[in-house]
């Protein structure tokens, strides 16, 4: 279905990584595959995303950053009805992660097509809660 494609890669992303070159170059790659990509530097500057922008369809966390990690942001992302349905990526160089609740927990270095195609999987299956 062309429709379905278009819609995921027209999907609004955010990058939430406290490494700038891991973080831009994430970005980089999302907007080549055609997403909008937005980026954060901790947690409580993806919260002030969140509070700011109407919709993100998607979310790449790490876990381990200055100010609000990424453990202390998803609970304050499920606490907020308003934005606890955007699905979580977890991409962490932390391998003690069990504890977080997430749509996908991804180790550090992570395949870039494993991560693309994770995305893929995960707009296919949240579309349907997305709106419009």
């Amino acid at each position: 279905m062309a429709g379905d494609a278009e819609k995921e890669q027209n999907a609004r992303i955010l990058v939430v990584e406290d490494n700038p070159d891991i973080r831009e170059a994430l970005v980089a790659i999302l907007e080549m595959k055609g997403y909008d990509a937005i980026s954060a530097e901790n947690g409580r500057q993806a919260l002030e995303c969140l509070a700011d922008d109407e919709v993100f369809d998607l979310i790449i966390l790490d876990l381990s950053m200055p100010v609000m990690n990424g453990r202390q942001f998803r609970n304050e992302q499920l606490k907020d009805p308003r934005i606890k349905h955007i699905p979580v990526v977890i991409v962490s160089a932390l391998s003690d992660q069990v504890d977080v609740d997430a749509d996908k927990i991804m180790i550090k270095p992570v395949d870039v097509d494993i991560l693309l195609t994770t995305i893929t999987d995960i707009l296919r299956t949240h579309k349907s809660g997305r709106p419009d």
